[in-house]
């Protein structure tokens, strides 16, 4: 006895440094972030006291005291010992080398179990009190060492029909204080119907594992492999309560294109949780359309920051319904959000998913359009009563507007083509102004000099502003505002003169074909002839 204890005291000056090396070694990125070995726990272990476990007494002892050897200083530990009754072995104490000298002594001297029952659900009442004492450390270690065969005193408060009150306390204590519970359940083969009572057990504590079957060879062995885990389950704990509901929908709201007919959901969320989760998926249901899933996000969702995602209709949605202007109601009743985290080596050392399903049950109330609304649609006609405008108003006009740069002009006199320059002719939206000196360089200048030449103009439309409508080249209309000269025409009856003038403004001269003209020059003084464009078509 005094050998092992000294060996106990020797692994407990060397593990406490060992378990937080090991930490930052293992996982420098979780430790840092969750700092595992500065979160205190509590300790509580139930020793089945009834006369069966004479035979596993000793290595239960020493199995206990190796293990509170090597528990961090600044925890607590408590033990609890039933049969008939239960009561506490060892009061809650927090640990530092003293004290676990002390506790290990304590529990060396514990005497042989002599009970003639074991009242398991009293055990647990017991130990629920005990995991709900005032000030305690959040993080709870529950071991229960027994056979699980509820064999009670006839005086037990405690039968069938009783039991689920333990399982409410269980949860009131769990479920309201945020307290973490980790528990080993213990079962050695005490008698031939061990493990009887198990399941009853078990939907108390609401765990699904199966419990560990341990025998006295391997019973030592658990607790030393335990001694090098539990500052990693401690941090595995931690963790798994920290992504437990890490995710929180803050709005929901659909979102409508400008143009186009598809819409699209805009979800708000934030990460609760202290590690940088990766938003992948996310999967709406709702009462009217089902499943609604949307893919590909991979967007990073910082601790405490609020993430904006965009979620996609269903083309199927988007083709349901019947008015142009429609609006579909739907109702959404619950959300599964799909993350994972990049810290996946380190996740796989605590035995943790590095990714993660949370399925959350909130009720959102909205619409999606099926066609376009209102406001776009006269946007549209808008826009294109503006484009018509822009395209057929040239064509409306009564006067074909063109530019210079939309105009090729050539002039002949008497089929010999003049050479315009730069400025001997002008032309705005309406008529071209064609300098009289072009017409009478070919031409004597003398005064009173009255000739009468072949004059004739050929017109290209270069560039149409009327992309739909062209006029037919050379119908056009002449006015000589200053009655410079007259036009003789073979087609008019005895060869009378016509003036230039108002007579004609009715009545279209095709100068591409070639007129005769009479200068009526006077005086030699610069005048010009005016051709208005007037379009036949």
């Amino acid at each position: 006895m005094k050998l092992l204890l000294l060996s106990i005291f020797l692994s407990m000056i060397s593990y406490g440094t060992f378990c937080q090396d090991n930490l930052s070694k293992d996982f420098p990125v979780l430790n840092k972030t969750y700092q595992a070995d500065s979160k205190r726990a509590d300790y509580v272990i139930v020793i089945d006291q009834s006369g069966s476990m004479r035979d596993y007494w000793p290595n239960v002892k020493n199995g206990i005291s190796a293990l509170i050897g090597s528990l961090p200083d600044e925890d607590y530990v408590s033990i609890l010992g039933f049969s008939s009754q239960c009561q506490a072995l060892v009061v809650p104490r927090k640990l530092n080398q003293s004290s676990k000298n002390e506790l290990i002594s304590q529990i060396s001297q514990l005497p042989n179990p002599t009970g003639q029952k074991t009242d398991l659900f009293e055990a647990i009442d017991k130990t629920l009190d005990e995991i709900n004492r005032p000030n305690s450390n959040e993080l709870k270690f529950l071991f229960f060492i027994t056979d699980f065969i509820n064999d009670p005193p006839s005086n037990t408060n405690w039968d069938n029909t009783n039991i689920h009150l333990l399982k409410e306390k269980y949860e009131r204590i769990i479920g309201q204080t945020n307290r973490l519970l980790k528990l080993y359940a213990l079962q050695l083969p005490l008698d031939i119907n061990n493990g009887r009572d198990y399941d009853k057990f078990a939907n108390i504590f609401h765990t699904l594992s199966s419990p560990i079957f341990l025998n006295q060879s391997t019973l030592i062995e658990w607790f030393e492999r335990l001694k090098a885990e539990i500052e990693r389950e401690k941090l595995r704990m931690i963790i798994e309560n920290d992504i437990k509901n890490a995710i929180e929908i803050v709005s929901f709201n659909n979102s409508i294109s400008l143009i186009e007919k598809n819409s699209h959901f805009n979800i708000s969320i934030i990460n609760k949780s202290l590690l940088p989760l990766s938003i992948d998926s996310i999967v709406i249901f709702s009462d009217e359309y089902g499943k609604i899933q949307s893919s590909g996000f991979n967007t990073l969702a910082i601790s405490n920051e609020e993430v904006n995602l965009k979620i996609e209709l269903n083309k199927e949605m988007l083709s349901q319904g019947g008015t142009f202007f429609q609006r579909n109601p739907i109702t959404i009743k619950s959300f599964e959000i799909y993350t994972s985290t990049k810290e996946v080596t380190e996740f796989g050392k605590l035995n943790l998913s590095p990714t993660k399903i949370y399925f959350i049950d909130k009720q959102f109330s909205s619409s999606f359009l099926v066609g376009f609304n209102y406001w776009q649609v006269l946007m549209v006609v808008i826009i294109v009563l503006s484009l018509f405008y822009y395209l057929f108003y040239p064509c409306l006009k009564p006067v074909w507007l063109f530019g210079k740069k939309d105009l090729k002009i050539s002039i002949y006199i008497d089929d010999k083509e003049v050479q315009l320059t730069k400025g001997e002719f002008t032309t705005n939206k309406s008529q071209i102004e064609i300098n009289n000196d072009i017409i009478l360089e070919e031409k004597d200048k003398q005064v009173g000099l009255r000739d009468l030449f072949e004059f004739r103009t050929k017109f290209i439309v270069l560039k149409p502003k009327c992309v739909f409508r062209k006029p037919k080249a050379g119908t056009y209309v002449s006015v000589d505002s200053n009655h410079r000269f007259r036009l003789f025409e073979n087609t008019i009856s005895g060869g009378e003169l016509i003036h230039l003038g108002k007579e004609l403004t009715s009545k279209p001269v095709d100068f591409t074909k070639g007129v005769r003209l009479e200068s009526l020059v006077e005086g030699y003084q610069s005048h010009k002839l005016l051709i208005l464009i007037k379009p036949k078509y």
